[in-house]
């Protein structure tokens, strides 16, 4: 295995394919110090409610008398918004700090991931099906923050476009998609 560093990006030759892996792009900041504290916050908030609902809902099934009357409904209520709201910024957070784009080309297969650590999506295309790999230049650079289907590479693949490369720069495309159609000539002007 030969590994070359990009600007974003890593390059890993393997037996059979080509691995490139993007990071995300998030610096440390104070909006990470507030979202993560948030999230303490969120964890503690939902270890409590989640212990006051479970009480409650046992009293009701067992016939006892509720501690809250009727209003462990809306405690429920609650604590299933509580558990989204924080479910969705746990994973944004979470590709802030260790999300990343991974695409493995082979001569049978073109893999996109969007990954936090192990864990994320894989699509996988059929080479053969691919046209017109190139640069988006109407699409803006997506935030590496949010975990989007957006990118500034794209393909169209069954009539579809197919965007990758989120996160990066015009620059860091253009080197990106050069070093794909170098170790893959097929993607040239196709």
């Amino acid at each position: 295995m030969i590994s070359a560093t990009g600007p974003r990006y890593t390059i890993q030759t393997l037996d059979f394919s080509t691995r490139f892996t993007i990071r995300t792009t998030s610096k440390p900041g104070t909006a990470n110090l507030f979202i993560g504290a948030w999230l303490c916050a969120w964890a503690i908030g939902e270890i409590l409610v989640l212990g006051i609902v479970a009480s409650e809902v046992i009293q009701y099934v067992t016939g006892g008398a509720s501690s809250l009357g009727g209003s462990w409904l809306g405690m429920l209520g609650w604590f299933l918004v509580w558990t989204a709201a924080g479910g969705v910024t746990l994973v944004s957070f979470s590709w802030q700090i260790a999300g990343r784009e991974v695409i493995e080309i082979s001569l049978d297969a073109f893999k996109i991931s969007r990954k936090v650590s192990r864990f994320g999506p894989t699509r996988s295309y059929n080479p053969i099906n691919i046209k017109a790999l190139r640069l988006d230049e109407s699409q803006p650079a997506v935030s590496a923050r949010l975990m989007r289907s957006g990118g500034r590479l794209v393909f169209d693949y069954s009539g579809s476009p197919v965007h990758f490369g989120g996160g990066l720069d015009s620059n860091e495309a253009a080197l990106l998609l050069a070093e794909i159609q170098s170790r893959y000539p097929q993607f040239r002007g196709r």
